[in-house]
């Protein structure tokens, strides 16, 4: 399962995508979901769902900040995961 991780601009999430590429974690850069609790800027980096707890410690010690963790489900909708 994919899990997109969104920030409040694209630069945020390139940060995010360079950070978790430097420690081994292959993620893509793509426009937020719309509707899903972001502003119009929001952009996210997409995981797999295997290294969600890794690419969110890696984050945290970065210093970047998210405003939400979505999973997509198989009938291509997205669902909300807790922080």
């Amino acid at each position: 399962m994919q899990i997109v991780i969104i920030f409040k601009s694209v630069t945020y999430a390139q940060r995010a995508e360079r950070i978790l590429a430097k420690n081994g974690i292959v993620s893509n850069v793509m426009k937020a979901p719309f509707g899903k609790n972001s502003g119009a800027c929001a952009y996210a980096v997409r995981i797999n769902d295997k290294n969600i707890v890794k690419a969110l410690g890696i984050i945290k010690e970065s210093g970047l900040s998210y405003t939400d963790i979505m999973i997509k489900q198989a009938d291509g909708t997205y669902r909300r995961l807790e922080k």
